[in-house]
């Protein structure tokens, strides 16, 4: 490998086979074998992360939500990049659930296959999709609701009483 390396090197430093070599590289069996042959600079950012495990590096997102209206990830892209996006909305606690808000009728709609949900094991985090809506000047929010009181800690009535 370190001899292959090499003159891959040379032949690039040369002017010779530049192209040929970087596809040679960006196959996926290549990527592949650099996740298997110990740490490297290209794995040691996956480790403890299942890189190589299901819902590792090929984790596609969240599947189509059933019987509910649903864009699928790779369109709400377009629509960001587009300008067709007012703001997003995320439901919590993670963020997995997320409806974007049209710019043309206002209308809610939930963004479904291919949305990045949180995996502690893994790449996939609504955390991307904000980071897009930032850079592309998207506003979005979590849409908390507010819970009713329940009630406090035992003898709370007790203390609050004593001071009216």
């Amino acid at each position: 490998p370190a001899a292959v390396a090499s003159a891959a090197a040379a032949q690039v430093l040369a002017g010779a086979a530049a192209p040929a070599f970087a596809d040679e590289l960006s196959t996926p069996e290549a990527n592949q074998q650099l996740l298997k042959t110990g740490v490297n600079p290209f794995n040691s950012a996956c480790m403890g992360f299942g890189c190589s495990d299901a819902k590792g590096l090929s984790y596609g997102g969240a599947e189509a939500p059933e019987g509910i209206e649903s864009l699928p990830y790779s369109s709400f892209l377009k629509m960001v990049e587009s300008k067709e996006v007012a703001s997003v909305e995320f439901i919590p606690p993670s963020g997995d659930v997320a409806y974007a808000i049209l710019k043309e009728d206002n209308k809610r709609i939930r963004i479904g296959e291919g949305m990045p949900e949180e995996k502690g094991n893994g790449w996939s985090s609504p955390m991307y999709v904000m980071r897009i809506l930032d850079n592309k000047g998207v506003p979005y929010k979590f849409a908390f609701k507010k819970l009713p009181y329940r009630g406090g800690a035992a003898g709370r009535e007790a203390s609050t009483a004593s001071l009216q």
